[in-house]
Order: structure tokens, then C-alpha cells, then sequence
């Protein structure tokens, strides 16, 4: 059990921590810790390891990428990469869909 004294902080002495902007600007933290975004097609997929982990997916379209998923998953990354890039080209499929154009990454 941890011991030790603590000091209580008054609401205004809090400062709030930016929000990441990855979700629709990059963001130089994320793109350091996960790497460069790599075309979602089976090749890649295949690299997937099967094993505990977190998948993120996102939508290319023209100099927009914008991170649709994250799944973080206590078994089999893979499968679940799988099912979401499925699910994703069936979205992009369809002819009435926004995203016709979009790269899956």
C-alpha cells in the first residue's frame, strides 16, 4: 500500500490538457508512436499480428485522413482488422455513400 502525503489542488490551479487533434489534423505524437498510415488491402492486412493489440483505421480522401476505429482487442488483432476492413468496403461500396472515393488505411 503506498504511503506518503498528497496535496490537494484547487480547481483553478488545474490547467486541462489539449485534446489530441489526430482525429482530424495530424498529430506529430501519434504519428511518432504508430507510425506512418499504410493502405489497408489484404498484403498489409496479412502483417497483422495475431495477438493482443490495437488496430486503428481510418479514411483517406483527397489530403484528408480522418481515424474512423480504434479497437483495442484482448485476443486476435488480426481478425479483428479483418472484420473491420470488411465492414469499411461495404460502406465505400455503396454507390450512395459520401465516401466512395476513400482509401481505407
Amino acid at each position: 500500500m503506498p504511503s506518503g502525503s498528497f496535496s490537494a489542488k484547487k480547481e483553478s490551479d488545474l490547467s486541462p490538457v489539449d485534446p489530441c487533434q489526430g482525429w482530424v489534423n495530424p498529430c506529430e505524437f501519434c504519428d511518432r508512436r504508430f507510425g506512418d498510415w499504410i493502405d489497408a488491402g489484404e498484403e498489409n492486412l496479412a502483417k497483422v499480428p495475431s495477438k493482443p493489440g490495437i488496430f486503428q483505421m481510418a479514411f483517406k480522401s483527397k489530403n484528408t485522413t480522418e481515424i474512423v476505429s480504434i479497437i483495442l482487442h484482448p485476443n486476435d488483432i488480426q481478425k479483428i482488422a479483418y472484420e473491420t476492413v470488411d465492414n469499411a468496403k461495404e460502406l465505400i461500396a455503396d454507390k450512395k455513400s459520401k465516401v466512395t472515393k476513400t482509401v481505407i488505411l
